[in-house]
This record gives C-alpha cells, structure tokens and sequence, in this order.
C-alpha cells in the first residue's frame, strides 16, 4: 500500500509539473504574439504541424487575423504580396524540419525588395538535435544573411514563471516582439527568423480554450 501512495504522489507530482510547464510556455507564447498585434502585425499565415501548436494556436486566438495554407512555399510568397499590399510586417508560423526551408525563397526575395516578414518557427529543442530524431534538421541560421535579424526564443519552464532576475517570462516576450518587429520594420525592412525550440507537452493547458486572450474582447 505504501508504494501504490508512493508512486500516486509521483504522478500527481509529474502532472502539476507538466501543466506548470505548459502554462509558462503558453503565457510566454500569448505575451509575444500580443505584442505583435500591439506593433501593427495584421497577418500570420499558418503552415501548422504538432511542434508549432503553441504558436499556431495562440496566433489563432489572438487579435491578430490569421490563415492556413498547408504549403509553406506558397505560404511565403501569400505573406511577402500581404506585407507588400498592407505596408505592414507580416507572420509566417509552422512546424519544424524541412518545412522551414521552404520559406527561403520568399524569405530572400523579402530581403532583396526590402519587405518586412516575421518568420516565426518551431524547432526541436536543442537536447534532440543531432541524435536523428524525425523532422529535424539544423535550423539555426538556415537562412543565413537573407534575415536581418535570427535567434532562438528562450522556451520558459515552470520555474521562469515569477523570474527574480528580469529573466524568462511575458515581460521578456513583449521585448523579444518589439525587438523583432522593430527590426523588421527597419531603417531597412526586411524578415526576421526567430526558432522556437518547443518542448512536450506543445498542447495547451485545461482551461486554456475557456480564457480571454490578451488584447481581446473575448477571443474568436
């Protein structure tokens, strides 16, 4: 009896942990895309697979009008003639692997024309990088001097929720979004890559769906 307690207080431990950490990621994620909105991005166009959910998800409740086109070629070129049309930056978000390099050809026609893009993607996290699991490929920097701007967004844990050193969490997102946004608008416009290297679990937390989102009336 005494190990069945054992091992129902682990689990219950073990799952308090995982929605701590899925609470941090989506506070982070929901404080970045607001800031956006705040900044003037109008548009995020979804090439979502499992490994973006946070980030296709939060865009999708967001202020922010979004669309999905399953290819992330076209994707591309749909973002580049929306920011070209509306004088505005605008979002391309998907999924990890192979798929972000289909964005390189209106990633570096956005570089040449001068046009501001806001590629946002989402990677393996950096422990599963090199060990030949699917869908991962070296993503950091793929698109080399075509970006005016790439890093990795810090991924929050569950201890990053009330940071003590100005660190991890939806403070840090809304100047990770300004600094993105503001280099990407210019002096000289152009796209700006930020990987985001998502770790289990990438669903949202319960209740999430039941939430007002930031900056709306009440979501969509």
């Amino acid at each position: 009896m005494v190990g069945i307690h054992v091992g129902a207080r682990r689990d219950c431990c073990r799952s308090a942990t995982v929605t701590n950490q899925a609470e941090a990621v989506y506070d982070y994620v929901a404080a970045f895309i607001d800031e956006l909105a705040r900044q003037g991005l109008a548009w995020a166009f979804l090439s979502p697979g499992s490994r973006s959910t946070p980030l296709s998800l939060t865009a999708y409740r967001s202020t922010v009008g979004t669309r999905v086109i399953l290819d992330e070629r076209s994707a591309g070129f749909v973002a580049l003639g929306a920011a070209r049309a509306t004088r505005a930056p605008t979002a391309l978000i998907c999924t990890s692997g192979t798929a972000v390099a289909n964005y390189l050809p209106a990633v570096a026609e956005a570089s040449l024309t001068q046009v501001p893009l806001l590629v946002l993607t989402a990677d393996r996290p950096i422990e599963l990088r090199g060990w030949a699991p699917g869908q991962t490929i070296d993503q950091v920097n793929i698109f080399g001097g075509h970006v005016r701007w790439q890093t990795e967004a810090p991924i929050p844990t569950a201890d990053d929720a009330s940071p003590l050193d100005g660190g991890v969490g939806p403070s840090h997102a809304r100047r990770l979004a300004h600094r993105a946004i503001t280099t990407a608008k210019g002096p000289i416009p152009g796209p700006v890559h930020l990987n985001w290297p998502f770790r289990m679990p990438l669903e949202p937390p319960a209740g999430w769906f039941d939430r007002r989102p930031p900056g709306s009336g009440g979501g969509r």
